[in-house]
């Protein structure tokens, strides 16, 4: 049996044995209409093979069959207000069950990286910490800490420099000799560069002879720039040869005002020489003053 609703006019397929003679009370599933409907007599049904259907218990609820099809008028009030708390209920639940096909959420948008840009960014890393490279170890100067300490130690560097410290020994051997006056000597030569980014003057070094411990058995010092001839040792003492060494300005004035990156030849000569002598041998450099 097909039905229509009163209020919204959906239409739904009952069986018509379910209805009363007297007619039931039903409930639309749709708009919740509460109305009556009486079985149909069988000329009617056939008509209505066609129409469209659904099942009973998802669209029509029967009322109470214990209430009449006409209710009293005393109990008008509460089946009204129990109709309208029914009908509250349902329509909370369908604003919160139904979906409004209008609204939508906006779609979470998310961020996706590319491999070109974690490239760009590795590129970008590894320029940076070459670049943080180089100036460490071949421009200290240029880190602000580094140029700071620089400055504070600067001082007191020079305060203890004596002289020495970019001075460099080169090319030093040692030899043995005989002179006719000075008797048997034993000679150390070479030469000191000035590393210093001035003129120096008064260059003095020290030679040494050591044990097998590297402990020093004799010392001697010299200022650069005072050298010999063979002829000369052979004819000279060794008193005018301690003289000569201890001459500060060197050989006509060499050692004045030498210029930075020059080398001033030394000569450092011991007196009677040991059988042990020339197994371990050092020389060092021992102070300068600033050239003018």
């Amino acid at each position: 049996m097909i039905i229509n609703c009163e209020k919204c006019a959906s239409r739904f397929n009952l069986d018509n044995n379910l209805i009363k003679e007297t007619g039931s009370r039903v409930r639309c599933s749709v708009c919740s209409n509460i109305f009556t409907v009486y079985p149909q007599r069988p000329e009617e049904e056939e008509s209505d093979e066609h129409e469209e259907t659904v099942d009973l218990d998802s669209s029509l609820d029967f009322e109470d069959e214990g209430l009449p099809s006409d209710p009293e008028p005393d109990n008008a009030d509460d089946f009204d207000r129990a109709l309208e708390n029914s009908l509250n209920e349902e329509e909370e639940l369908t604003k919160i069950e139904k979906t409004d096909p209008e609204y939508q959420p906006a779609p979470v948008k998310r961020k996706t990286i590319r491999p070109r840009q974690i490239l760009v960014t590795l590129i970008i890393i590894f320029i940076v910490a070459l670049g943080a490279f180089l100036v460490f170890y071949f421009a200290p100067v240029l880190l602000p800490e580094r140029a700071d300490n620089t400055k504070k130690l600067a001082p007191e560097t020079e305060a203890v420099d004596k002289g020495n410290s970019r001075l460099e020994i080169a090319d030093f051997k040692w030899e043995t000799f005989s002179g006719e006056t000075s008797g048997d000597l034993f000679i150390i030569k070479g030469k000191v560069i000035n590393n210093y980014p001035q003129p120096r003057s008064h260059i003095q070094v020290r030679g040494s002879i050591e044990d097998g411990k590297k402990n020093p058995l004799i010392q001697k010092l010299a200022y650069a720039g005072n050298t010999f001839t063979e002829n000369e040792l052979n004819k000279i003492s060794v008193e005018e040869i301690d003289k000569k060494l201890n001459k500060r300005e060197g050989l006509n004035n060499s050692n004045i005002n030498v210029a930075p990156m020059e080398a001033i030849p030394f000569m450092i000569i011991f007196e009677s020489p040991h059988e042990t002598m020339g197994e371990y041998v050092s020389v060092e450099p021992i102070s300068s003053v600033p050239g003018k």
